[in-house]
């Protein structure tokens, strides 16, 4: 019975040992994980901070590029706009144009014909080269076969197809007109003479180039040489 009563106690005091090591553990433990959860909390609380300075730092990096964005588009239209400015000061400061003057259409008016000149036609060259010589200028009746070598409103030789003519005053342009004639061109040159002289008619024979005869007359004052 007595070591019943022993074996009990024992047990008890076992137990007690047993939960104070318990209680102290949970306290150990306890403070053990007080002081992680104050080290936790405090983390926590660090990191908002961190967190709200990054934002604060972000903030002020999207503002300033913001900034440099809105400065680079301000610059960018100021120097668009000096360049738009550029091109529009020359034509400020060109000087203005003064409008052609319409061209004046040369032309002479011979009888109730209008006829125009004609200097700048290279097809009518050789012609050209013989008004030339006596100061004259040639000119022909608009899509027409007529011309007309003319110094200071006077006809001085008048011109169609296969006929040609002047004044006895003016028969050295005639006779220099004649010139391409090929082998006749003396003979017609001295049938332009004789009959300046005497009035009377020549017949000539042409060359078998032009298969033409040619007639020398005078007309109402005018030499005629046609074929």
């Amino acid at each position: 019975m007595k070591h019943g009563l022993i074996l009990i106690t024992f047990s008890m005091l076992l137990a007690a040992c047993s939960s104070e090591d318990v209680s102290q553990r949970k306290v150990d433990t306890t403070n053990e994980l007080s002081p992680q959860t104050i080290t936790l909390e405090q983390n926590e609380t660090i990191t908002e901070i961190e967190m709200n300075e990054s934002n604060q730092n972000i903030k002020l990096v999207n503002s300033e590029n913001n900034d440099n964005v809105e400065t680079q588009s301000t610059l960018f239209i100021s120097s668009q706009t000096s360049e738009e400015k550029e091109d529009e000061m020359p034509s400020l400061l060109q000087e203005p144009v003064e409008p052609e003057e319409p061209l004046v259409e040369d032309y002479v008016m011979i009888g109730d014909s209008k006829y125009i000149n004609l200097m700048q036609e290279e097809k009518f060259q050789d012609w050209i080269n013989v008004a030339e010589k006596y100061g004259a200028a040639l000119y022909a009746i608009p899509y027409s076969d007529v011309f007309a070598i003319v110094k200071e409103g006077e006809v001085l030789v008048g011109m169609s197809t296969g006929v040609a003519s002047a004044a006895p005053n003016n028969i050295d342009i005639l006779c220099d007109l004649m010139v391409d004639k090929g082998d006749a061109t003396e003979e017609i040159i001295e049938g332009i003479k004789q009959v300046a002289e005497t009035g009377e008619s020549v017949q000539l024979n042409g060359p078998q180039e032009f298969g033409d005869d040619f007639t020398i007359e005078k007309l109402e004052e005018w030499i005629v040489v046609s074929w």
